[in-house]
C-alpha cells in the first residue's frame, strides 16, 4: 500500500533519516517507536508528502509521490496529530468537514458521513457544535480522528495521537481506537514512544534510533529475539507491557 524506498532526510548537519527502505502492509497497523529525535515524525511526514526526501521515493500503491499527484494522494490519507490539531475559530463540525466542503462534496453525503463517524467515535451531535476550547482532550482527539476519516481514506497516519491525554482518558481511547482500526480495516501507521501502546495496537513494530531502523518485527521478536542491546534497553525502560500484548 505505502512504502519508502531508500529515503533519506537531513537538516543541515543533522541526519533526520539515514537511507532506509520500509514497506507498510495494506490493512495492517504498523507502530513507529523510538526516543525523541529518532526520526519517527519525519518518516510520517515523508509518507504524507509534507516534506520532500533528499533521496529516495515515497510510494503510494506503487506510484511515486511527487508534486504532480501530492494533493490527490493526500486526499486518500487521513492524518491525526496530538490533541487533534483543530482550528480554534471553527466548531468541531466545521473542522471535520473543512476539506470535504473545499472539495465541494455533496451536502447530503457530508451529513451522512458526519453521522456515521460521530457514532463510530461516540460523539453526540451537540458536542460537534462546540468549539475546541469547549471540548475535553479526549473529545478533541475524537474530532481530529473524525476529520482524518471524513473522506474515507485508504491510509491513516497518527503522530502521538494520545500523548497529551491523562492516563484514564488515554486508556479508554486506546480501546476505542483498536476497535476502530479493526472495524475499518485500513492501513495504519502510528507514532508513539510507548512500547506497550505500540504492541497493543500493532501487527508490526519498527524501532528507530538516530534516523535508522534498529529492529522491525512483532512484540515477541523484541522481547525474545532482540537484534541489538539497545532494543533490550529501550524495552526495559518502559513501565511494562500490558497483559493484552502477550500473544
Amino acid at each position: 500500500m505505502i512504502a519508502l524506498e531508500n529515503v533519506s532526510k537531513t537538516y543541515g548537519n543533522h541526519v533526520a533519516l539515514a537511507p532506509l527502505t520500509l514497506h507498510f502492509p495494506a490493512r495492517q497497523t504498523t507502530a513507529l517507536i523510538g526516543e525523541s529525535g529518532s526520526g519517527k515524525s519525519t518518516l510520517l511526514r515523508l509518507l504524507l508528502g509534507l516534506i520532500v526526501p533528499d533521496s529516495g521515493t515515497a510510494l503510494f500503491d506503487g506510484v511515486a509521490l511527487d508534486r504532480s499527484n501530492r494533493d490527490e494522494i493526500r486526499h486518500r490519507v487521513g492524518y491525526v496529530i496530538q490533541d487533534g490539531g483543530l482550528f480554534p475559530h471553527l466548531t468541531a463540525e466545521a473542522n471535520i468537514i473543512l476539506l470535504a466542503r473545499h472539495l465541494r462534496r455533496d451536502p447530503e453525503w457530508v451529513s451522512s458521513r458526519i453521522a456515521t463517524l460521530a457514532e463510530l467515535v461516540h460523539l453526540s451531535p451537540e458536542t460537534l457544535r462546540h468549539y475546541p476550547r469547549q471540548l475535553s482532550g479526549g473529545q478533541r482527539q475524537r474530532v481530529g480522528l473524525m476529520r482524518a476519516l471524513m473522506l474515507d481514506p485508504d491510509v491513516l497516519l497518527l503522530d502521538e495521537p494520545l500523548g497529551a491525554l491523562d492516563p484514564v482518558t488515554r486508556f479508554g481511547l486506546q480501546q476505542e481506537l483498536k476497535t476502530i482500526f479493526a472495524t475499518l480495516g485500513k492501513t495504519v501507521v502510528l507514532v508513539t514512544h510507548d512500547v506497550g501502546e505500540a504492541a497493543y495496537f500493532s501487527d508490526t513494530l519498527v524501532l528507530l534510533r538516530g534516523g535508522k531502523v534498529v529492529q522491525q518485527g512483532s512484540v515477541a521478536d523484541f522481547l525474545e529475539r532482540p537484534v541489538d542491546p539497545y532494543v533490550t534497553e529501550f524495552v526495559r525502560a518502559q513501565r511494562g507491557l500490558p497483559p493484552e500484548t502477550a500473544h
